[in-house]
């Protein structure tokens, strides 16, 4: 599985994406069809700089204004999410510690038919007039769904991604900067978070999942304050050549503030 992977290769995209929080739920009913619920936030120090910056080159663009927040590229998103899924919602959020961003709502059909990626990349291509480059080109998490008493939902994580080649290399780049680039990534990353679950309506009967609260099942969830308060283990989680090793997975889960299933498949029965 590729999830694991993702943390590393985050890395290098995240140093474009300033303390971005992005918390994305996926609401299953029990004939398949639901919500994609999606917030993302940028932090208030960076929503300032990207303005500033903005006004300098004569440019009315901000994370508010065709920057994080452009419903048309969020309606937009629907389509590379799956045939049947379409978008309901979406607004401006404004926070009181400056921070600013967006809330989009998503209805799905048939959740068999669902993609969804999860990179920073792939929640918001422009920042004030700055493009991401990240992967948005990797794999995305798929599903495959049974009715019944109870329903089975299985989340398939990725194995590997068209530009996994290209996403390799980036991070050996990456591994060679890192020492002397460690203080301004910590200053960078801080605050950043990025949160990836699946939420079942009704009762979760039986489930191999690692991270589970009531009908929650967490896929992703990655706190890079708390990555960062650990340097040697930040290093070395960065240059994992193979996530489904058994010492990737045990440095992985060793990491604090990363919950990451590690599972290729993750089954849940609900009713």
């Amino acid at each position: 599985m590729i999830l694991p992977a993702r943390l590393s290769a985050f890395l290098p995209v995240l140093l474009f994406t300033g303390c971005l929080q992005i918390d994305a739920v996926v609401k299953v009913k029990p004939d398949g069809s639901g919500t994609i619920e999606q917030k993302v936030m940028m932090g208030g120090e960076i929503v300032s700089q990207m303005k500033s910056m903005a006004s300098a080159f004569g440019s009315d663009k901000s994370p508010g204004a065709g920057g994080l927040y452009d419903e048309k590229k969020l309606k937009a998103r629907a389509t590379e999410m799956g045939p049947g899924v379409t978008y309901v919602s979406g607004k401006m959020e404004k926070a009181a510690d400056g921070s600013e961003g967006y809330v989009a709502v998503y209805a799905f059909n048939d959740i068999s038919k669902l993609k969804l990626k999860a990179s920073p990349a792939d929640f918001g291509s422009e920042q004030g007039g700055l493009k991401i480059k990240g992967s948005s080109e990797e794999a995305p998490l798929t599903f495959k769904f049974t009715k019944g008493k109870p329903a089975t939902l299985t989340i398939v994580n990725p194995r590997a991604g068209p530009d996994a080649k290209k996403a390799e290399a980036a991070k050996d780049q990456a591994d060679a900067m890192q020492d002397a680039m460690l203080p301004m990534m910590q200053q960078m990353l801080k605050d950043m978070r990025m949160n990836v679950s699946v939420e079942v309506a009704g009762k979760i009967v039986e489930t191999n999942a690692q991270w589970r609260e009531g009908s929650r099942v967490t896929v992703m969830d990655v706190e890079m304050n708390r990555i960062l308060a650990d340097p040697a283990k930040f290093k070395a989680m960065t240059k994992i050549k193979n996530p489904s090793s058994a010492e990737a997975k045990a440095l992985i889960s060793s990491v604090p503030g990363i919950k990451v299933e590690t599972a290729d498949t993750v089954t849940i029965q609900f009713q």
